[in-house]
């Protein structure tokens, strides 16, 4: 139900298999040898002996020159606390999101990161466990004002239209919006606190967003519910983004209180 912003490149075999190698040290408690993981993945023991000398040499991993095996190293390490951080927002924000999709049905409720590098970066997603469900998993990106969220950052960010022109050149829609009436929802979503999507983005799915206030610094994180269909009534989701509002309030005040 999502579009992938990354583009299909062929694997790289010796990456496919660093990878596997630091996920496979990961998942054991136990240091492992040489054979063990060349045995488990099905590499050859010198492929997987270089491959494991680089991630040594890199930090990535750490071996025991008695024992011969190998344990997860500081630089992987440090990736996990730093995934942790970026995780630590929505945990602060799951149960209220949860209350909201559960009260709402939605099939999904997502906090979304605003990134520097002009992307959504979605934190974390709850759905309302009725039906089916949109899954996002944390760290998919999407283009800065694509969508509800995207709407609603754009009039957070106060862009100028011909800023929304740029930002929007290139990005993929089921149905495009005209440019004109993307213009339009982002004034009224500057008005109203809140932006919706109806098909645009996905065609058969309506998601509705809002800014989550953070005092006086600048905007750093919207959220956003999606419900399959396109046919709802305005109070309806007038209605919704009421709640939303209400939802993202609690959030901003656990996340940005002194």
């Amino acid at each position: 139900m999502t579009r992938d912003s990354n583009t299909e490149n062929p694997r790289v075999p010796s990456v496919d298999r660093a990878l596997k190698i630091l996920e496979l040290v990961s998942e054991n408690e136990m240091p492992l040898g040489v054979n063990a993981i060349a045995r488990t993945l099905t590499i050859s023991p010198s492929s997987c002996f270089t491959i494991l000398k680089t991630l040594v040499q890199n930090s990535y991993l750490t071996s025991d020159a008695a024992t011969k095996t190998y344990t997860l190293g500081p630089k992987a390490m440090t990736f996990a606390i730093k995934a942790l951080e970026l995780r630590r927002p929505f945990e602060i924000a799951e149960d209220v999101m949860k209350r909201i999709a559960s009260k709402r049905s939605v099939a999904a409720c997502v906090l979304w990161r605003l990134r520097p590098d002009n992307h959504l970066m979605v934190v974390g997603t709850v759905s309302g466990g009725k039906g089916v469900s949109i899954q996002l998993d944390a760290g998919h990106t999407l283009p800065l004002l694509i969508g509800a969220t995207g709407r609603c950052a754009a009039a957070d960010l106060n862009l100028a239209p011909e800023q929304i022109k740029d930002y929007l050149s290139g990005a993929q829609w089921d149905n495009p919006p005209p440019m004109d009436a993307y213009i339009e929802d982002v004034e009224r979503a500057r008005v109203d606190g809140w932006a919706f999507d109806q098909g645009n983005f996905l065609q058969g799915v309506t998601t509705i967003a809002v800014p989550i206030p953070a005092g006086d610094s600048k905007l750093q994180y919207c959220l956003s519910v999606a419900l399959f269909g396109e046919n709802f009534s305005q109070e309806f989701i007038s209605d919704l983004a009421t709640d939303l509002k209400k939802a993202a309030k609690k959030i901003g005040t656990r996340l940005f209180s002194s």
